[in-house]
């Protein structure tokens, strides 16, 4: 049933090649099959199988009941694919497998050396508990690896968080900065540990109830009692959990208006973490809901398999990756353009600006111009009329000293020509486009700030806690 021919659109050969490069791993036939049900899930916008067929067979021009077998043999497990005979011959693919060249394709399509990664459970109703590991991106989280389980059955979760997380020891590279972000239903010291193991960094949300001593202290505090008033915050190095005894950074921060704090550990100094930054888990609950309600519609299917919902999820997953590089891309574009616009605006404004000033400027020298010469007037009309006074045994002295001659008892030259000598200097310069200012009005350049972090003694938070 994998050789069924298909015609092929060109944007479905195109994604297959792209699918086929990125899981170079998986057989042929299971990475077309990838591509036409992420290709289907795009055109109907959702991922229940129906709708997809409807729209692949009206786009692709082939039997609905043939593309159904082809689909549903993606998810099913080998002995169920064609039954009898042929289904025992048949072998399933790990989606395990497929976990870190999904990364790798994500990590492809970014910029910089950081890395948020996001862990947390949604449910498929009462029948499924889905243990996700997100990258945080544009306010959407990207499922890149995930385990199904039966709802309703009791079983450590820690096992599988490290299962999914080990998965990715090769794929990031060594250099990188990755942060593990957990909500407070999640939190574990094994976690943390392993976490740490790994070269990562997990900023772990904590209950009030935990325990925390700060380096240099006696007695083990609550979490919470670090942030008890709105607008406190606390940031120190020291042991979490009186009897696990974890070496660890505890972040506590209370804004105002807010009912609880936010109680972190992290295996970072406080000089190089922040609180901040636990608001990117949020995302991940974005991209639960591009997932199911509010997007493919996962959490309405009828599966009662978790290793069939495993890869259906792969689908879901690679169809999610698609559309937010597409909306990121066209983000970035929007948010170049508007740059570019704001840069032209900008422009035209100092063009305009520098026209106004070399208006001002010439209109200023004409008005100095006409003054100087209306002032030259008045001192020649002044002249005549006092040689004329004079009669002619003025005459020579005068003429002589015009022609340069020095006279007895003629005194130094007058001070304002230093004066007109800069004048002269300043409009030069101006002339070539130069601004030159005093260099006494130029304002030094500020102190680097420093700030000498604050440290709350044990006996400082006793008194406060009385």
């Amino acid at each position: 049933m994998w050789r069924l021919p298909l015609p092929r659109p060109p944007q479905l050969t195109l994604w297959h090649q792209h699918l086929a490069s990125r899981f170079p791993h998986l057989p042929a036939p299971v990475v077309f099959v990838l591509a036409l049900y992420s290709f289907g899930v795009l055109l109907a916008h959702t991922g229940g199988l129906s709708t997809v067929l409807l729209f692949l067979s009206k786009h692709l021009t082939q039997s609905y009941h043939a593309l159904r077998k082809r689909l549903r043999e993606f998810y099913l497990e080998a002995p169920a694919q064609s039954g009898g005979p042929q289904g025992q011959k048949r072998r399933d693919f790990d989606v395990a497998a497929c976990f870190a060249p999904l990364l790798r394709w994500l990590l492809s399509l970014g910029a910089g050396r950081h890395l948020a990664l996001a862990i947390d459970v949604t449910n498929l109703g009462d029948r499924f508990h889905v243990l996700c590991v997100s990258v945080v991106v544009r306010g959407v989280g990207i499922p890149v690896a995930w385990k199904v389980l039966p709802g309703g059955v009791k079983e450590p979760w820690h096992p599988h968080w490290q299962t999914l997380l080990g998965h990715w020891r090769a794929a990031v590279p060594a250099d990188w900065t990755v942060l593990v972000l957990s909500d407070r239903g999640l939190e574990s010291p094994e976690l943390f540990r392993f976490v740490v193991g790994l070269g990562w960094h997990p900023l772990m949300r904590v209950k009030q109830g935990g325990k925390f001593r700060p380096k240099g202290w006696h007695q083990f505090a609550g979490f919470g009692a670090c942030a008890r008033q709105p607008g406190m915050a606390f940031a120190a190095e020291g042991r979490a959990y009186a009897g696990h005894q974890l070496p660890c950074t505890l972040l506590a921060r209370r804004a105002d208006g807010y009912a609880e704090p936010w109680l972190l550990l992290t295996d970072l100094p406080p000089e190089a973490a922040s609180a901040v930054w636990y608001g990117l888990r949020a995302w991940i609950e974005h991209g639960f809901k591009v997932i199911k309600g509010g997007g493919w519609d996962g959490h309405k299917t009828r599966m009662e398999d978790a290793g069939r919902v495993e890869r259906l999820w792969l689908v879901l997953a690679v169809a999610t990756l698609w559309v937010v590089a597409l909306g990121a891309e066209d983000e970035v574009r929007q948010e170049v353009e508007a740059e570019r616009l704001r840069a032209e605006r900008e422009l035209t404004r100092t063009q305009e600006q520098a026209q106004a000033r070399r208006q001002r400027e010439a209109l200023r020298q004409q008005r100095q111009r006409q003054g100087q010469q209306t002032r030259q007037a008045v001192r020649d009309q002044r002249r005549q009329a006092r040689q004329q006074a004079a009669g002619p045994r003025a005459t020579a002295p005068k003429a002589a000293r015009r022609l340069g001659e020095k006279p007895a008892g003629v005194g130094p030259a007058r001070a304002h020509g230093v004066a007109a000598r800069g004048l002269a200097t300043w409009g030069g310069r101006w002339q070539q486009g130069e601004t030159p200012w005093p260099q006494a009005l130029h304002p030094a350049p500020w102190p680097p700030p420093t700030h000498t972090a604050s440290s709350l003694t044990e006996q400082d938070f006793l008194s406060q806690q009385t």
